[in-house]
Parts: structure tokens; C-alpha cells; sequence
């Protein structure tokens, strides 16, 4: 379930619902296994086309050290569900956003700013998710939880809808910039 980012050249995948699940549900060692199974299956299996070995080594040692620094978050005294979304969120992204800054010629922090600052909420709803699973889980056992996969693909839906958004949005504010230079230069001849 892959959403394209606008303004670069990137994808972002709702994957980050299971393993804020597994940070609170698993050993570290588990959910780093999951995280590593999801950067495989986003870059080898679904992709167009297959990534050079050091982006994916990139991607499994950036997803690595979002998934440790958040799960090391979770299992503190403050055990707060969306502070460890808010602190994968920043991990994550910041980590992406830089690469693909230094390889677009671009700032950081627009990059950032621009393809995953929006995403924000949806992590904070992941956490909800996370916290009703695991609820879920502990008064009527783990078979519960797979009923909540429709919420977790409505998540993805919605997360799409809004990427696809703002995509128009710059798409058609790019037109109307053009038009308006394309006036402005009639008016000057």
C-alpha cells in the first residue's frame, strides 16, 4: 500500500500502522524483523523498478533506527502511544527526506516540509489504531485485532486521497503561475 509523495520523486507505505504495532506489541528484535520484511517487500517486490544495493541498505538501516529509537520511546516509564508515533514519524522521515534533499538538489526542511509534514496526523491516527488494537487484543484476544485491518486500510485510503490532493493542488497552482507569466509577458510585448 504505497502512496506517491508529491513534489519528489518518492514513495511512502502505511506499513508504519504495523510496526507501531509491533513496538508496542513485540520484542525489538521482532519488530525490526517486521520492519525489515516490509523495506524488502516495498523495495524488491512491489517496485517498478529494483533499487541500487545502497538504497536498500539505506532504506533497511533508516527504517532500523526509526523502529529502535521509537520502540526505545515506547518502553520507557512515559509509555505514551503517540509521542513514540510522533518521535517514528520524525525518525523516519527526517532520515528520507534527507537523502532524497541531497540527491534532488533541494533544502532539507522544504523537502521534509513539503512531502511528509501532512502525513503528521495520519501517524497520530495510527497511534489511536495502535492503542484500539492492542485494547482490542487484551479483552477479547488477538483473533479481534484482524477485524480491525479494514480501519487500517481505510487509513491507507484516506492517506492516498490526501496525497493525491495535494498533488492537483501544486499541480494546478504550477498552471495558473504559468498562465499568469504567459499574461504578463503579452501585456509587456
Amino acid at each position: 500500500m504505497k502512496i506517491r509523495l508529491p513534489t519528489v520523486t518518492a514513495t511512502m507505505s502505511v506499513t508504519f500502522l504495523f510496526l507501531l504495532i509491533g513496538i508496542s506489541e513485540l520484542s525489538l528484535a521482532e519488530t525490526l524483523l517486521m520492519g525489515f520484511g516490509g523495506v524488502l517487500v516495498q523495495c524488491i517486490f512491489q517496485a517498478k523498478t529494483r533499487p541500487n544495493p545502497v538504497k536498500l541498505v539505506f532504506n533497511i538501516a533508516s527504517m532500523s533506527c526509526a523502529i529502535e529509537v521509537a520502540w526505545a520511546v515506547q518502553h520507557t516509564r512515559i509509555h505514551s502511544g503517540l509521542l513514540t508515533a510522533g518521535v517514528f514519524f520524525l525518525a523516519n522521515t527526517f532520515s528520507v527526506a534527507t537523502i532524497i534533499a541531497l540527491t534532488e538538489h533541494k533544502s532539507v526542511w522544504r523537502v521534509w516540509r513539503d512531502s511528509y509534514f501532512w502525513s503528521f496526523p495520519n501517524y497520530l491516527m495510527g497511534a489511536t489504531i495502535v492503542w484500539v488494537v492492542g485494547e482490542t487484543g487484551n479483552l477479547l484476544g488477538w483473533q479481534a485485532e484482524v477485524l480491525l485491518f479494514p480501519v487500517m486500510y481505510f487509513v491507507y485510503r484516506s492517506h492516498k486521497m490526501y496525497a493525491n490532493r495535494l498533488e492537483d493542488a501544486k499541480r494546478r497552482a504550477d498552471q495558473e503561475a504559468g498562465h499568469a507569466m504567459e499574461v504578463q509577458a503579452m501585456h509587456r510585448r
